[in-house]
């Protein structure tokens, strides 16, 4: 798929259908992340994939915005905000992160949905065992 009719034609996509998706198309996404722009290449980012079953289990509470929508993944992005944070750069590094996985989906036919509205931080990060010093910035769902 051309790179300008992907930008012009994804949208984001809040119902998803109950198909799981293989594991090897979810690394393949978020593999794409990887090769997003970030600040001096530092890419202090951490993605997290938690499956349908892990979500409806363990997040049901705390994330239950992104479990009530049911996608098959949804993909937590932490980060270290204590590089740079007076310019915000792991964040700008990790937003471009998303944009790539989300243009990777949809081009595989796959929808996505950027949630930065994902629930209680601290419950997710607990749950998910996720170190304190990291910020979650958003959940995305395929």
């Amino acid at each position: 798929m051309d790179v300008l009719q992907a930008i012009r034609e994804r949208r984001s996509i809040r119902r998803f259908t109950a198909e799981p998706l293989d594991r090897a198309v979810v690394e393949e996404i978020v593999a794409q992340a990887l090769w997003a722009p970030t600040s001096c290449n530092r890419q202090m980012w951490r993605f997290i994939i938690v499956d349908r079953e892990t979500l409806h289990a363990r997040l049901s509470k705390s994330a239950g915005y992104v479990a009530g929508i049911d996608p098959a993944v949804a993909v937590f992005v932490c980060c270290d905000p204590r590089y740079n944070p007076e310019h915000h750069a792991i964040v700008q590094g990790a937003a471009a992160g998303v944009q790539n996985m989300l243009l990777a989906a949809h081009s595989m036919g796959l929808g996505g949905l950027w949630m930065c509205g994902y629930g209680n931080e601290e419950a997710i990060k607990k749950e998910l065992r996720i170190p304190e010093f990291y910020t979650i910035l958003c959940a995305v769902a395929f």
